[in-house]
């Protein structure tokens, strides 16, 4: 009865069509592989991020180097959008919050308003780089396969959080700043005694999301220190929880998704 119920069901037959299977899903799966990894631009992403990054250095805190700094972020959040296959929709909506920014910040700066024109600058860019992370994770769970290219996807997502809370620290140092100050000056108290500007926000942000933690700089307010501790553990969660997993799955086939084998089934005529 024991050697009865061990026995493979349907003996060597059945054995070798799920062999046959098995085949067909693991080159289903190299292909769709190929086939999406071919579409990702990650490496341009990543190049375009450090861009504006190093950028930020020789922009001064005048008009131009505002307006400088919005293009080159502008260009590199529709890229991402764009690699991340995100809808036309979502891009089309991107764009337009894109141009809009431009134009409201081009006509502040044009009127004087220097108030508004960094608020609708780092607004606009918070929103923008709060939705790109969530496109390239559903670009990533796509992927049937973990490899360098979705690596490389998760580091932008990691580039784009300093990004971000640059631009929420931006906001807050526009909408507290008096007279003459500068939103850096506004949001920063330096123990060098240097005057704050416009590129400290996203030195601060990277060094704060590191947790490097230099204290040349650090906020004037209880609310920015309270968001500065919290990019500081979105950002070591980040890479303990999510890029080590990844990391520790290179290589490794994820199975044939059952939806997708639902929505074959629905497509098929029934007789």
């Amino acid at each position: 009865m024991l050697g009865t119920q061990n026995r493979p069901s349907g003996g060597p037959m059945k054995v070798t069509e799920q062999l046959h299977h098995a085949e067909d899903d693991a080159a289903h799966m190299i292909v769709r592989g190929e086939r999406v990894v071919r579409a990702d631009r990650y490496v341009l992403v990543f190049i375009l991020i450090l861009l504006t990054i190093l950028s930020s250095a020789f922009v001064s805190d005048g008009s131009w180097g505002l307006i400088v700094t919005l293009l080159l972020q502008t260009a590199t959040l529709l890229v991402a959008l764009r690699t991340s296959d995100a809808g036309r929709k979502s891009q089309t909506v991107a764009g337009v919050v894109a141009l809009l920014t431009i134009a409201g910040v081009s006509i502040a700066l044009l009127t004087g308003n220097e108030r508004l024109a960094h608020v609708a600058y780092a607004s606009s860019m918070a929103a923008l780089v709060a939705v790109t992370p969530i496109a390239i994770v559903r670009r990533l769970m796509s992927h049937p396969t973990v490899n360098i290219t979705t690596i490389t996807g998760a580091a932008n997502i990691y580039l784009l959080f300093g990004l971000f809370w640059a631009s929420v620290y931006t906001t807050i140092g526009a909408l507290t700043h008096v007279g003459a100050q500068t939103p850096a000056q506004a949001f920063f108290i330096s123990a060098t005694g240097r005057t704050p500007i416009a590129s400290d926000f996203i030195y601060y942000s990277y060094t704060t999301l590191t947790t490097v933690g230099y204290g040349d700089l650090t906020s004037a307010s209880q609310i920015g220190r309270m968001i500065s501790i919290t990019e500081a553990l979105v950002g070591q969660l980040y890479l303990v929880i999510v890029v080590s997993v990844l990391v520790a799955n290179v290589g490794r086939i994820r199975p044939v998704k059952k939806a997708e084998e639902a929505e074959a089934a629905e497509a098929t005529p029934a007789e």
